[in-house]
Formats: C-alpha cells, sequence, structure tokens
C-alpha cells in the first residue's frame, strides 16, 4: 500500500485491490470564449495580460491559442480523441469469410 495518495485520484476497489484512476482532464474552453478572448486582444487592443485577468484564462493559454490561429487560421480545440481508427466493421462480407 503506498504510503501518499495524490488527492485528485479516485479510489475504487475491485476485487479486494484498490485501483487508483486519474481524474479525467477539463474540458477545453468554449470557442466563444476563445472568440471572444482574440477579438479583445486583436480588435479592442487589450493586452494578454488583462485579458487574462477580466476573461480569467492563463496567459500561457492566450498565447497557444494566438499561436494556433497563427499556424492553421482558427483557434479551435484539438480534438481529444486519440489517434486511430474507429474500430468498426466496414464489410460484413470480408468480416464473415473472416470468422
Amino acid at each position: 500500500m503506498p504510503k501518499y495518495i495524490a488527492q485528485d485520484r479516485t479510489v475504487r476497489t475491485y476485487n479486494g485491490k484498490d485501483i487508483y484512476r486519474r481524474p479525467k482532464k477539463p474540458a477545453p474552453y468554449s470557442y466563444d470564449l476563445r472568440q471572444k478572448v482574440i477579438n479583445a486582444i486583436e480588435l479592442d487592443g487589450i493586452p494578454k495580460t488583462e485579458a487574462s485577468q477580466v476573461f480569467h484564462v492563463s496567459r500561457n493559454t492566450i498565447n497557444l491559442w494566438l499561436q494556433r490561429k497563427e499556424h492553421t487560421g482558427d483557434f479551435l480545440p484539438k480534438p481529444n480523441r486519440p489517434p486511430g481508427h474507429s474500430h468498426q466493421i466496414t464489410d460484413w462480407q470480408k468480416f464473415k469469410a473472416f470468422a
């Protein structure tokens, strides 16, 4: 049994053993909020520090949004889905022949 367990982890019991799970990632900021922050900086000329205090978003996050807009042309969040395929059967005839 570990001496220290992080406060943000949840503990579940499975077959008499404790399982420690990481907390889920927070949801990305909404597109609407991103748009308001970027417009306030670019159109209204508000400094990044002031915008971060007004909108309660870190300066680093604002810098990341601006970098993403510079590289991709938009500041949409990255998809949360891991890379790979969807593991769905698309051709049932091939699947029946395989099975």
